[in-house]
């Protein structure tokens, strides 16, 4: 049976780094996907940017992640679902992973990847 997998970015005030996120999985193996911005009632370009990319941008009317996360989640097709904050970069090879680790695998109910963060480090100037 074919796994179908849906990718749920929430985003508030996230026009600086949603743009990144949504190239960053444009570019990565899946055979067929969904992905879908929630919007978590920005003020900035996030939803302008999200359309640029994708056809599924929803509107959360209740502020906060959870809430865009499981509205997003309420609103998927796929029976996969990979949760991705907007200011995260997907890795080489990561949809590929995602499929891997749970193929064949039906008693996973979930699974957690490995982050990398990158921290400027600020000058007391710059706090």
């Amino acid at each position: 049976m074919k796994r179908t997998i849906s990718v749920i970015i929430p985003a508030y005030e996230e026009q600086a780094y949603l743009g990144p996120c949504l190239e960053s999985l444009k570019n990565r193996y899946f055979d067929d996907f969904e992905l879908i911005v929630v919007d978590n009632n920005s003020s900035d370009e996030t939803v302008r940017i999200a359309r640029d990319y994708t056809d599924i941008v929803l509107s959360c009317p209740n502020q906060g992640i959870s809430s865009a996360r499981n509205f997003g989640a309420a609103h998927t097709t796929g029976d996969i679902l990979c949760f991705i904050d907007a200011d995260g970069i997907v890795s080489e090879g990561w949809g590929k992973n995602v499929l891997s680790t749970v193929s064949g695998q039906g008693d996973i109910d979930a699974v957690s990847g490995c982050n990398v963060f990158r921290v400027a480090i600020l000058s007391k100037a710059e706090l």
